[in-house]
C-alpha cells in the first residue's frame, strides 16, 4: 500500500483507485484475534492518505457499496471527504454505456435499446455487448443491432391487476407524503417492465426530498413511518389486502419503517425506555429473550402509523383514486399534475385528458432523494 502511494506520488499527475473500500474495515468493529493487524491496516491507509493530501496532482478515489462500513476517520475532511452516490443508469446513460462498450463496432442507432435495458447496471450492459461481439465473431461479420437485442432477457411487462395494485400502492405514498408535507415531492412512477435477471427490483416509487437540516423529533420519525406504510394502507383500503411487495428485501418500505421504529425505541430516547443501546439498526443485535418488550413496542408503532395512514387515505379517497388511475394509465404523475388532480377532486371538476400529461420519463426523479418509497417486485 505504501509502495503504491509512493509510486503514484513519483508519477504525478496520477490516480489511485481503491475498489471495495469497505473491505479495509472500521476499527470500531474489530473484535477477533486479527483485530490488531486490521487496525494497523486502517492506520496505514490513514497515514498514506494524509501524505497524498499534501501532494498536488495525486487523486485518490474509493468505491464501495457499503459506505457505513468504512472507518469514519477515512471519510473525514482532508482525506476521502467528497462523497458521490452513483445510482442505476437512466435511459440516456444506458445508451451511452452501450455505445462506449461497442466502440468502433457501433455503426447503428442504439436508441431503441434504452427502454429495453431498463433496470440493467453498467456491468450488465457490458456483458450484453461482450456476448453480442462473441456471436458476431463466430459468424465472421460485424456486430448488428439484432446481436444485442438477442442477448437481452425477455422483460416482463407490468400490466393488468398487478399494475393496478402498484398504482394504488404508489398513490398511497404520494397522498400521505404530501398531506404530511414530509419533504418536497418530486414525482411518482410505475416501471414499465421488470428484468427477470434480478431477484428484487422496484415496480414503482414515489420520491420526496427532505431538507438536509431538519428537526428529527418523534413527529418526524412517525411521519416517515406513516409515509412508508401508506402503500400497504392504500392497497388494504381499496383492494382489501396487500401483496408482499412492501416487505421484500432489506430496503423495502416495511423494512425501513421497522428500522425507524427500532431506532426510536433503542437509540433516540423516543420510546418506552430512555436509555440508548445497540450499535446498528438490525434485529440481529436484540434477542427476544433479552428484550421481550421490544418487539411489541416496535410492532405497536407500526400498527399505529398504519392506522394513521389509512385514516388520511379515507379522508383523501377521491384523490387517491384519481392519482392511482393516472398512474395506471400513464405510468407517472408529476408534482404539477398532482396539484391539478387535487384541485379537480376538490372542486368536483373534470380532469385533464390522459394524453396531455407532463411527465413521461420516470428516470428524472428516481435517484438523489432522501425518502424514496416503493413497491418491490419479485419476478
Amino acid at each position: 500500500m505504501r509502495a503504491d502511494f509512493a509510486a503514484a506520488i513519483d508519477n504525478v499527475p496520477s490516480i489511485i483507485f481503491l475498489d471495495e473500500l469497505d473491505s479495509i474495515g472500521d476499527r470500531n468493529t474489530f473484535s477477533d484475534e486479527h483485530a490488531s493487524y486490521s487496525i494497523q491496516v486502517v492506520n496505514g491507509l490513514l497515514e498514506v492518505l494524509d501524505g497524498a493530501a499534501r501532494r498536488d496532482g495525486l487523486i485518490v478515489i474509493g468505491a464501495t457499496n457499503h459506505p457505513s462500513k468504512i472507518d469514519p476517520a477515512i471519510r473525514r475532511p482532508g482525506r476521502l471527504d467528497r462523497h458521490v452516490v452513483i445510482g442505476m443508469p437512466d435511459v440516456g446513460d444506458r445508451v451511452a454505456i452501450l455505445r462506449q462498450q461497442l466502440g468502433a463496432d457501433c455503426s447503428f442507432d442504439l436508441e431503441e435499446l434504452g427502454p429495453l435495458t431498463e433496470a440493467m447496471s453498467g456491468a450488465d450492459l457490458a456483458q450484453v455487448v461482450r456476448d453480442a461481439k462473441r456471436l458476431a465473431r463466430k459468424e465472421g461479420r460485424a456486430v448488428r443491432l439484432s446481436d444485442l437485442t438477442s442477448q437481452l432477457p425477455k422483460l416482463i411487462l407490468i400490466t393488468g391487476a398487478y399494475r393496478r395494485s402498484v398504482a394504488i400502492h404508489e398513490a398511497g405514498h404520494t397522498v400521505v407524503g404530501t398531506r404530511l408535507a414530509h419533504g418536497k415531492f418530486h414525482g411518482v412512477y410505475i416501471s414499465k417492465q421488470l428484468n427477470p435477471r434480478f431477484a428484487l427490483q422496484n415496480a414503482g416509487a414515489a420520491a420526496f426530498e427532505v431538507p438536509v437540516l431538519s428537526l428529527r423529533n418523534e413527529k418526524h420519525y412517525r411521519d416517515e413511518i406513516c409515509v412508508r406504510l401508506a402503500g400497504i394502507a392504500a392497497e388494504k383500503l381499496i383492494l382489501g389486502s396487500h401483496d408482499d411487495g412492501a416487505g421484500n428485501g432489506p430496503r423495502s418500505d416495511l423494512a425501513q419503517a421497522t428500522h425507524l421504529a427500532l431506532d426510536m425505541e433503542t437509540k433516540a430516547g423516543m420510546g418506552e425506555r430512555l436509555f440508548q443501546f445497540g450499535q446498528g439498526t438490525s434485529w440481529d443485535e436484540f434477542g427476544p429473550q433479552q428484550v421481550p418488550w421490544l418487539m411489541d413496542r416496535v410492532n405497536q408503532i407500526l400498527l399505529d402509523e398504519l392506522a394513521r395512514a389509512r385514516d388520511i387515505l379515507e379522508q383523501e379517497l377521491p384523490l387517491l383514486k384519481a392519482v392511482s388511475e393516472v398512474l395506471d394509465k400513464l405510468g407517472s404523475v408529476s408534482p404539477n399534475r398532482l396539484e391539478e388532480l387535487r384541485e379537480a377532486v376538490k372542486g368536483g371538476g373534470r380532469r385533464r385528458p390522459f394524453n396531455n400529461d407532463v411527465i413521461s420519463n420516470a428516470d428524472k426523479f428516481r435517484a438523489g432523494n432522501d425518502v424514496t418509497t416503493g413497491k418491490e417486485a419479485r419476478p
